[in-house]
């Protein structure tokens, strides 16, 4: 979440605190609590419909933008209204009158009615603000859009979230980012039951320093994992080369980097574009998971099992972080997953662009054997490896994730055009 949205949440968990003030019955710590994710929550969502690819002028006014407003603007009034309500009830029963409630009608009644004037002019902020990183690709003309089928096949959307997912609960956090910067621009790709907050760090730092930022949210995501397991490489391929076309019209200079299933992604990246400045490799699987094989493979397996990171310690070294990840691992998607590192595997001689390979020793997720065969087996002729010895699984957020940070930084610098 940007610096304007996160203004943004705070300006309206302020307003739930002064809407209690004005009723008489000041808001809880639990409530703000509530009413803050349930706006993180409206934001990501309101973000994430934004991104659609529905062609959208910003001084256009059509039924899209209009709906977009209505439905951001009830889901404010809906996470402050609930904490009201809930306060209101509370108090009507705790004074037990036989006018108990006629008198929470009458609160409620003038309550919507300050509300709707506080968060109407919020609303306008998911259609005006220049601090949302989405540009649309064209402009709608006479005010008509063509009709969403949300039965149908999905629409692709900015950052590979269909149409479909737009409509889904985006884990509070867990939604894609942009950040505007210079014509030097690095996708960042998240790994398999991860969300784009585990690579945050990483891009936070990038952005600082000027460079233009991306990182979608993989289909499948974020939101529940059933919505996992009815996805495979192709979507998410599909959503990684969404986002690296839209770098691609805006920056002249493009790195990929990815982490984990993200790093796999993009090395086939990598292959599939020969002309990308360089890739940043980190903690990618490509050799056979071959302790899982026999698991996937049975006929009577589970939908899904408790993910290795479940338990605290094997993620990162670093006990006192930790990114958003499902918890479990659908085996149906994890299957593919694997067959994508198979398919992977057998292009890597094809892939030639400037190559950074990191990997933690302390790696309980991914064979650190997996950097050293990356590394000859690419074709590259400008190609290094960065063993980390204190760090695990998620080196973007373990001890190492400063160092990481500027080895990053400082190839894509030694490698962008002046």
């Amino acid at each position: 979440m940007s610096a304007g949205q996160a203004t943004l949440v705070v300006a309206l968990t302020q307003l739930v605190q002064l809407q209690g003030v004005v009723l008489g019955l000041p808001i809880t710590t639990d409530g703000q609590r509530v009413a803050q994710s349930q706006l993180v929550v409206a934001i990501d969502r309101a973000l994430e419909a934004r991104r659609a690819r529905l062609a959208l002028s910003k001084s256009a006014i059509n039924p899209f933008r209009l709906t977009t407003l209505f439905l951001v603007a009830a889901t404010t009034l809906a996470a402050i209204g609930c904490v009201q309500a809930d306060r209101l009830r509370r108090a009507a029963t705790a004074m037990a009158l036989p006018t108990a409630m006629a008198l929470l009608a009458t609160a409620m009644a003038i309550a919507l009615t300050l509300l709707v004037a506080q968060a109407a002019p919020f609303a306008g902020y998911f259609a005006i603000s220049p601090d949302l990183p989405f540009t649309a690709p064209g402009t709608v003309t006479g005010g008509c859009l063509p009709p969403v089928d949300l039965d149908g096949l999905p629409w692709r959307s900015y950052g590979g979230c269909a149409e479909k997912e737009a409509l889904m609960t985006i884990l509070p956090g867990a939604g894609a980012y942009w950040f505007e910067g210079n014509d030097i621009g690095c996708l960042l790709v998240h790994g398999f039951t991860g969300t784009p907050q585990n690579v945050r760090p990483l891009a936070d730092y990038l952005a600082r320093r000027g460079l233009a930022v991306s990182a979608p949210r993989m289909p499948g995501h974020g939101t529940v994992v059933a919505d996992l397991d009815a996805t495979g490489p192709e979507d998410w391929l599909g959503a990684a080369e969404d986002a690296l076309a839209e770098m691609r019209r805006r920056c002249s200079t493009v790195f990929v980097a990815g982490i984990s299933m993200g790093g796999t992604i993009t090395l086939e990246l990598a292959r599939r574009h020969p002309d990308l400045a360089g890739i940043v490799v980190m903690a990618a699987p490509v050799l056979a998971l071959e302790g899982l094989e026999p698991l996937v493979k049975d006929p009577n397996r589970p939908f899904s099992v408790p993910a290795p990171w479940s338990t605290v310690g094997v993620l990162t070294e670093d006990v006192g972080v930790g990114g958003i990840a499902y918890l479990e691992m659908p085996l149906g998607a994890l299957e593919r997953g694997m067959g994508l590192m198979d398919d992977v595997r057998a292009g890597l001689a094809d892939v030639r662009v400037p190559s950074l390979l990191i990997y933690g020793d302390a790696d309980l997720i991914v064979d650190r054997a997996n950097g050293p065969f990356v590394l000859d087996a690419i074709a590259s002729s400008d190609k290094r490896l960065l063993a980390l010895p204190d760090s695990s699984h998620e080196v973007t957020l373990d001890v190492d994730r400063e160092r990481v940070m500027v080895e990053v930084f400082d190839f894509i610098r030694a490698r962008s055009k002046e």
